[in-house]
């Protein structure tokens, strides 16, 4: 299974004069990242590419599967293990950040924490096909908690019956569970078949923490809840027919966003009440084109009764050299419009290049109109920095930094027109993979 996951363990380090405490809370929540490093570091010496087979039935490159069953460009990067059990191929990876954030204005909070994700998948042929299974966690709910962690201008999901404000949302422990089927039906046609009591519909581009473009970045973005904020849902079932270059797919889904639980699978009343359609075209080997439709209704538990249509299209554009530095770039528009509403638009332009083999730089530029916030137009601005100080075949370890410059109207309640944010971090991320033809 593809998957350029570049999700994450976060930390967030308030500033105070209680170091002793800080950092005894640091320590905990850096156990996982502890881990991580010394397993890297037992081979840091060896070989950063990992060479995989190809099996896709239509002869697609691996490295084009994104989160759930959209598509990347093939030449994006691609990341984890695959060992092989007798007919059975697997897939592990995940991502750690281990990061101090501090987010200003009398609406900004630090916070002490972390996001991490893994996942796992099988494979093999089945019936003349390939079946995959699928399953990806994180222990968001217990390393950041359920108002999740301080985000400036993000809104989207509920705490304790209050809606969520200038933070990111913790990930439920399940992020996916699913079991997806391709099977060529001419020499041409291909079909794909996908059921999940949580994974993600056909809506969207890949989201945010499997994008290439965002994989150095480790915020969320705050047109998430605009452009691709499905990738986390309680029951999906999709059907798609593809060619070597274009993909439609139909998905019918439980639009309700998840509760605040999220330990659990929200199943209890769920429904497939809600349809997309998703148009995906890679015209050539480093791009991807999407458009999508959903009409999704009962999206806001507190408000079960009111629709939400959404409408996103995207263009991802990813490349690497014969050193294995890539550069990618994605453009992202979005819109929701609620109960016969004017429609809210979203913008997010994000990009990343390894300017050397080990030091990469990224950036992101966001606009929205309407929302929670304000009806005005906000936006955000992200740059920042990482460098690769392990590379072996357990993972790399990279050290980076970055700053946030947000713009919002003086009435929004942040004191100042451009509040500013910042963060620190050390990332894990399992080994880069080269695809065998």
């Amino acid at each position: 299974m593809r998957h350029s996951y570049n999700s994450m363990l976060l930390f967030a380090l308030p500033r105070s004069s209680a170091r002793r405490t800080v950092l005894r809370a640091f320590a905990r929540a850096t156990l996982p990242f502890t881990a991580v490093l010394c397993l890297s570091s037992i081979d840091a010496r060896a070989q950063s590419m990992i060479m995989i087979p190809m099996t896709d039935p239509a002869g697609l490159s691996m490295t084009r599967m994104g989160s759930g069953t959209s598509w990347l460009p093939d030449s994006a990067p691609m990341y984890g293990v695959m060992p092989s059990v007798g007919a059975w191929t697997f897939m592990l990876h995940g991502s750690v950040f281990a990061q101090a954030i501090r987010q200003g204005s009398p609406r900004g909070a630090s916070q002490v924490g972390s996001i991490n994700w893994g996942m796992a998948s099988a494979m093999r042929e089945v019936v003349g096909g390939r079946l995959q299974l699928r399953g990806m966690m994180s222990l968001d709910a217990f390393t950041v908690g359920g108002r999740g962690y301080p985000l400036l201008q993000q809104t989207g999901e509920q705490y304790r019956g209050a809606a969520i404000h200038d933070r990111q949302h913790p990930h439920d422990l399940f992020m996916e569970v699913a079991a997806l089927y391709e099977h060529a039906l001419t020499s041409g046609v291909s079909l794909q078949l996908y059921a999940a009591p949580v994974g993600e519909p056909a809506l969207g581009p890949p989201a945010f923490p499997h994008r290439p473009s965002a994989d150095a970045n480790p915020l969320a973005t705050i047109a998430h809840h605009w452009e691709d904020a499905t990738h986390v849902s309680f029951g999906v079932t999709t059907a798609a027919l593809y060619t070597s270059r274009v993909k439609f797919e139909v998905s019918a889904f439980n639009a309700r966003e998840p509760d605040d639980v999220r330990t659990n699978f929200d199943l209890r009343g769920a429904r497939l009440n809600a349809v997309s359609v998703r148009l995906s075209v890679n015209p050539s080997p480093t791009l991807t084109w999407q458009a999508s439709y959903g009409n999704l209704p009962g999206v806001d538990a507190s408000a079960p009764h009111a629709a939400t249509k959404r409408a996103t299209t995207s263009l991802l554009w990813s490349s690497a050299d014969a050193a294995g530095r890539s550069r990618s770039f994605a453009f992202i528009v979005g819109g929701n419009a609620m109960d016969g509403a004017s429609w809210s638009p979203a913008i997010t332009i994000e990009a990343q290049s390894y300017v050397t083999t080990r030091t990469q730089l990224y950036a992101r530029a966001e606009a929205i109109r309407g929302g929670e916030i304000t009806t005005r137009t906000i936006g955000q601005l992200t740059a920042g920095a990482t460098r690769d100080v392990t590379v072996g075949r357990a993972g790399r370890i990279a050290i980076g930094a970055g700053g946030t410059l947000n713009l919002v109207p003086l009435d929004a309640g942040y004191g100042t027109r451009f509040p500013l944010g910042g963060v620190i971090y050390a990332r894990w991320t399992a080994p880069r993979m080269r695809p065998m033809h």
